[in-house]
């Protein structure tokens, strides 16, 4: 039998009682569906869904706590603030797609590059300030005990911008670019706060296995002391075989926050369309507009008046 398109109906020679009796009370079927969230008519306990314990939380969704915003304490030292992030980038790989090898030469092959990019960047919101503190501290002390000159502490700061310029523009780049907007959400009309880099941490292929964070962590083991102990293990990792490198980096670091300059009665604000001398240039053609009225009166009292006659403006 084909079908007509049209919905089933009921029975217009029913009446109006036994037509009620076939419709199940829309009440009832919301209050069952509220209650235990199955579906009118559907006895399979296996199909039944746990009900929510709150209605407005679906039952699939993932339940977390509220976020909270570090802020500053009301009272104390509010003038410095530590936060830690995380940048996450990936490096230019190249793949060999085609080949020619004859009598043991290659004679030619095609490779595939992949531009580097950076994945992500992320905070770090699971550090307290004190913790950070303490990191900021070991990191220095870690390159005074590799810098044997007296003034290491000194030169540390030159040590991370040296290390900050040699990576990959990209990574700069995002780094800028959160220094830029820390500081303007930061600040404000009274208030100038700004952010610096006070320590990076560059971690190949990030720590998945417990051994990677020991080696992180381990004290005395600088940037100079692992790349000495790879100069002098050379032969031997050359003999060894060779192992695919991850093109993953993390980097982290350790902004600081410091307000730099205040100003109780607030600054003005300008951009690139903005007109800082508007008042003056209005004031002079205010001036000039009266003096050409003045003129022009006088003028015209010249012209239409004589000797001895009194002038009436109508």
């Amino acid at each position: 039998m084909a079908s007509t398109g049209f919905a089933p109906a009921l029975p217009q020679i029913l009446d109006v009682d036994e037509r009620s009796r076939l419709l199940p009370d829309i009440d009832d079927v919301l209050s069952s569906v509220g209650d235990d969230g199955t579906v009118a008519g559907d006895d399979d306990e296996s199909r039944r869904s746990q009900a929510s314990p709150c209605p407005a939380i679906s039952c699939s969704s993932q339940l977390t706590g509220p976020t909270k915003v570090f802020q500053v304490p009301l009272s104390g030292d509010n003038k410095s603030v530590l936060e830690s992030w995380t940048i996450t980038y990936h490096a230019r790989t190249k793949k060999v797609s085609a080949w020619y090898h004859w009598l043991g030469i290659c004679w030619w092959r095609r490779t595939e590059a992949e531009d580097s990019h950076v994945l992500s960047v992320v905070p770090n919101a699971h550090f307290s300030q004190a913790e950070l503190g303490v990191v900021c501290a070991n990191d220095q002390a870690q390159y005074a005990a590799s810098c044997r000159k007296k003034s290491a502490t000194a030169g540390h700061g030159p040590d991370l911008e040296r290390r900050l310029r040699k990576l990959d523009w990209k990574v700069q780049d995002e780094i800028y670019d959160l220094l830029n907007d820390r500081v303007q959400s930061s600040s404000n009309a009274f208030r100038r706060r700004d952010w610096k880099v006070v320590v990076l941490v560059e971690v190949p292929g990030g720590e998945m296995t417990d051994a990677a964070a020991q080696a992180l962590m381990a004290p005395g083991r600088t940037h100079k002391s692992q790349l000495r102990r790879k100069r002098l293990l050379r032969p031997l990792l050359l003999s060894r075989k060779k192992r695919p490198s991850m093109p993953i980096t993390e980097y982290r670091l350790i902004l600081r926050g410091t307000e730099t300059k205040a100003n109780d009665e607030g600054w003005g604000s300008h951009n690139r369309y903005s007109r800082p001398w508007r008042a003056v240039d209005e004031k002079e053609l205010a001036d000039k507009r009266l003096s050409k009225e003045t003129q022009g009166n006088e003028n015209r009292w010249s012209k239409e008046t004589h000797v001895g006659d009194k002038y009436v403006d109508f």
